[in-house]
């Protein structure tokens, strides 16, 4: 038999190397460790992700900060957005519904983690400098008639069973700055008359990385 190996076991030993397999359930290869519990995916994986908006039935001016979460400043918080913290991937579409059928035109802006300075409902919108490297991205929606913006060139209301349903399709790659979640704020870009708080529904369309 060749040095170091015995006619009764599988088992090999070069030079003190040791090509013995791992037990079953070991993690590890020599003193690497998984950098988590999860089996690669095949393919991509998407998923969607739905935020409650807050909106104030008094009329919102033109540039008006337009709806509220809860519990982050007012930021609208998209949960899961990534599949681990720290986490990022691609917004692929949104889907913004409007119960009461206002058709509104308005700007939603995309945060990678919770803006840090409260700006009211119904108040004059505006970033802070200092949360300026948290956008992720903007997605436009409205009736076409303020402004035409990439990747929606042509945007439009349609009415489906007393609701307004717009669909948009985006680019917008991000990364979470710790937890999963991703953030919002809303600018109305003309006035807007909500007239019922929860009048106003958006989904994202996400690609996890």
């Amino acid at each position: 038999m060749g040095q170091g190996m015995t006619s009764n076991s599988p088992r090999r030993i070069f030079n003190n190397w040791d090509d013995t397999g791992l037990p079953a359930g070991t993690n590890a290869i020599g003193k690497l460790t998984a950098g988590e519990a999860h089996i690669g995916e095949v393919g991509k994986k998407y998923v969607s992700s739905t935020a409650t908006i807050y909106l104030d039935t008094t009329a919102y001016a033109a540039l008006d900060n337009a709806g509220s979460g809860v519990g982050t400043l007012g930021a609208i918080v998209f949960p899961n957005a990534a599949r681990v913290a720290g986490g990022g991937g691609i917004i692929r579409g949104a889907v913004f519904t409007d119960s009461a059928v206002q058709d509104p035109d308005f700007t939603m802006i995309v945060f990678s983690a919770a803006p840090g300075t409260t700006v009211l409902d119904n108040s004059p919108f505006d970033i802070a400098a200092a949360d300026l490297n948290k956008v992720a991205g903007i997605i436009i929606a409205g009736t076409g008639t303020v402004g035409a913006h990439y990747p929606n060139t042509s945007k439009a209301w349609k009415t489906i069973v007393l609701t307004s349903i717009q669909s948009i399709e985006t680019v917008i790659p991000f990364v979470c700055a710790t937890g999963t979640s991703l953030y919002a704020k809303i600018r109305a870009d003309a006035a807007w008359d909500a007239t019922v708080a929860s009048d106003l529904g958006v989904k994202l369309l996400i690609e996890q990385g």
